[in-house]
């Protein structure tokens, strides 16, 4: 399957201009694919461009290619499953590549999750036979640090200070300076008794 983003290839430039596209290849098969791409002009001028491709199976499959927890509580943990399996291939699927067929056998795996995220998987490294599965036990667990409880607490104290008066800092009065009563402002006429 062959797409090419954004907005499916289609676009308008003027002399001079330039624009780039993506060209996103998805093998449906174990194989090496070779195909053009044909650029039409408004002018019906057609250029082609040729593409290479190959589609390899992956050694080992996993049950989903994304995770979402619900939300979350700090301190509290959400854990999911996701299956990796080690599928064993038929002579006519087996993954053939410029005349070498890829070995079967046990496969390997090692799942790094950076320090600062707070998800702990279980198993991190293991071995999945041939033709079997594993599961793996993944926990999400936030945790509030205290570089971030001061980072927010310093936040909102900026938002909370209210900002300068600008007539306090050239030595002038406000109608409140005076023993906290309001005085009247020199542009508006003190009302008689």
């Amino acid at each position: 399957v062959i797409e090419v983003q954004p907005n499916d290839g289609f676009g308008t430039l003027l002399p001079w201009e330039s624009l780039s596209l993506d060209v996103i290849f998805s093998a449906r098969r174990a194989l090496e694919y070779s195909f053009e791409i044909t650029c039409k002009t408004a002018t019906d001028r057609t250029f082609k461009l040729p593409f290479r491709g190959v589609g390899v199976l992956p050694p080992l499959e996993l049950s989903a290619n994304s995770i979402n927890f619900a939300p979350t509580a700090v301190n509290d943990t959400r854990t999911a499953t996701v299956t990796i399996r080690n599928p064993k291939l038929s002579r006519l699927n087996s993954a053939v590549i410029r005349g070498a067929v890829l070995p079967q056998g046990p496969k390997a795996f090692e799942l790094a999750v950076p320090e600062e995220i707070p998800i702990a998987v279980s198993p991190r490294v293991s071995v999945v036979p041939l033709g079997q599965s594993m599961n793996i036990r993944i926990q999400f667990s936030p945790r509030l640090d205290l570089a971030s409880i001061h980072e927010e607490a310093t936040q909102l104290a900026a938002l909370a200070t209210p900002p300068e008066d600008p007539k306090r800092e050239k030595g002038q009065s406000t109608p409140t300076d005076q023993e906290g009563e309001e005085q009247p402002s020199p542009c508006k006429k003190a009302k008689q008794p």
